[in-house]
């Protein structure tokens, strides 16, 4: 049966030096970003480019992404947090060690990005009139917060599974 799908494999002869997906991503610029075992790789449309200590950010086994309140791109994990400046990565001064990086980094939309760290949920902001962003306290004590478009956010605790509709922003 033809279903009209067509699919692209792509690997080492395209830049793709491990073929270990963990997380895949597409920032507002339209690169697509790749996670896995060794490492991060930014898709042009054409070819991968690794990101390495030479671009700001220490190899690592696995990062989410997202988008920082202010639109850049973040990536987290067992590293820590870093933005993306211009093609270098900086990390940022945060009151955690590891995001999660199955769920790590979400944004609503409207100026907020929440962070599933090892220190709970904690909220991203943009200082108003500054250039840097800041770190709001941790919202509660969770494991793997999952963000969804209805307004919940769902989230493995010691206890449960619970749903919370006033974080939603």
């Amino acid at each position: 049966m033809r279903t009209g799908i067509q699919f692209r494999s792509f690997g080492v002869a395209e830049g793709l030096a491990n073929l270990a997906i963990r997380r895949i991503y597409q920032d507002r610029a339209g690169f697509v970003w790749v996670s896995t075992e060794n490492g991060i790789f930014r898709y042009d449309g054409d070819r991968f480019e690794a990101f390495t200590t030479e671009q700001g950010i220490p190899l690592n086994s696995g990062v989410a992404f997202g988008d920082a309140p202010d639109g850049s791109l973040l990536a987290g994990g067992s590293i820590g947090l870093y933005r993306l400046s211009g093609n270098h990565f900086e990390k940022l001064p945060v009151d955690f060690n590891t995001i999660a990086w199955a769920q790590g980094i979400q944004s609503d939309g409207k100026g907020h990005t929440y962070l599933g760290t090892d220190a709970g949920l904690v909220e991203l902001y943009s200082n108003l009139g500054k250039s840097n962003m800041a770190c709001g306290g941790s919202l509660s004590r969770r494991e793997h917060p999952v963000p969804v478009r209805s307004g919940f956010w769902w989230t493995g605790t010691q206890c449960g599974t619970a749903a919370d509709s006033n974080s939603a922003g």
